[in-house]
């Protein structure tokens, strides 16, 4: 697999390696101008015009949607062909980053009648392209589609076969696609086959599918992302500042029990739905939430952890920024915001009624301690 100083080697050659092999007919671009020519089609058919281009390269499709009056986003892993793609298109919005550790902010923020991948996926281990596909059902509007244009196969055998006849040449490090893999994931996925090696999936934004919530536009104040291993040093920093909260809520901070905090999640949700989140003021990590979005309900997103730097407290900070949070929540759609204080906690209690939490009913928790269960209506 290439880095991105080999994608930039591979950059000045690209356009011209890509249209050797599909005029020999051969592995691994046989039918690339079949399959960029088939999602140009399905993009023009349709009324909306905002596109994302993911993994874009030299711009050899996007170009032509450009041409035709379409808003073009994209991300790409190397700056030399943004460059390229640029010099084709400078009124595009072009950002540099690897996708698979996470979309560019900017870009989250937009929802677009058609997401594009082309021949840029096969780089993520199947159970990441699943991740990645439902994330990106998120920024779709309605009505819209994502379209992957790819080396991909019906089935598994299809692509063994290919393999065996391509031999030395079959790269080992690309994960293709297998449509009837992938289809166990997302039932409304459609393939439509190019070439023996190539194809076009298709799938659309599922009927009341919840879109991914946009963390960058959480706060206005504050920069705002998923907290990730490397940051457990820092997490520990700011829950350690707040004794009171382990005196009724033990055992004290560690880095396995932050490990578990990140992962835990309640019954019948997935790591899609949690938001564990840090809120970073230049550079610092000043405040710790651990979000579940649509729970116990549709309607509801809950709070499940919610921790201010112990210097950033008595300042408004923490208040501040569950105002964002609920204007934000209320903006996706969402009537309510619940959550739960450890029952004789009266720093939590008082934080938590003066930002407009109504107490519910008091209840027996998973940790063996009571609390009280309180919600918010936006």
């Amino acid at each position: 697999m290439l880095d991105s100083k080999g994608f930039d080697l591979w950059a000045d050659g690209y356009d011209r390696s890509v249209g050797l092999s599909e005029e020999d007919g051969t592995y691994p671009f046989a039918g690339y101008k079949e399959v960029l020519g088939e999602i140009y089609q399905r993009v023009l058919r349709e009324s909306g015009k905002k596109i994302l281009d993911i993994g874009f390269g030299t711009g050899t499709l996007t170009v032509k949607l450009y041409e035709k009056g379409c808003e073009i986003y994209g991300q790409d892993f190397s700056e030399k062909m943004i460059a390229h793609a640029k010099e084709k298109m400078p009124k595009a919005h072009l950002y540099h980053g690897d996708f698979s550790k996470g979309l560019a902010g900017e870009l989250e923020k937009e929802r677009y009648d058609a997401i594009l991948a082309t021949y840029s996926l096969h780089h993520l281990t199947d159970a990441k392209k699943v991740e990645f596909l439902k994330k990106l059902q998120g920024l779709l509007k309605q009505g819209g589609y994502i379209y992957i244009g790819d080396v991909a196969f019906e089935t598994r055998e299809e692509l063994e076969q290919c393999k065996k006849q391509t031999g030395e040449s079959w790269d080992e490090d690309e994960i293709y696609f297998v449509y009837g893999e992938l289809k166990k994931s997302f039932p409304t996925m459609e393939f439509q086959q190019c070439s023996h090696c190539a194809g076009v999936l298709s799938l659309g934004k599922e009927d009341g599918a919840p879109e991914e919530l946009a963390v960058s536009q959480v706060s206005s104040q504050y920069q705002v992302r998923r907290l990730e291993e490397s940051d457990i040093s820092e997490i520990i920093k700011v829950c350690s500042g707040n004794k009171i909260y382990y005196e009724y809520c033990p055992p004290f901070v560690s880095e396995e029990g932050v490990r578990q905090d990140m992962e835990a999640l309640p019954p019948g949700k997935t790591k899609e739905d949690k938001y564990f989140l840090g809120y970073f003021s230049e550079g610092k990590l000043i405040a710790l939430l651990d979000l579940i979005a649509r729970y116990p309900d549709q309607n509801t997103a809950y709070v499940g952890f919610f921790m201010v730097d112990r210097e950033q407290q008595h300042q408004g900070v923490g208040t501040q920024m569950i105002e964002e949070l609920c204007r934000y929540l209320k903006k996706r759609g969402f009537q309510k915001v619940e959550l739960a204080w450890v029952t004789g906690n009266r720093q939590a209690e008082n934080f938590w009624k003066k930002n407009r939490f109504i107490s519910l009913s008091e209840r027996d928790s998973s940790v063996g301690v009571k609390v009280m269960a309180a919600r918010r209506n936006l």
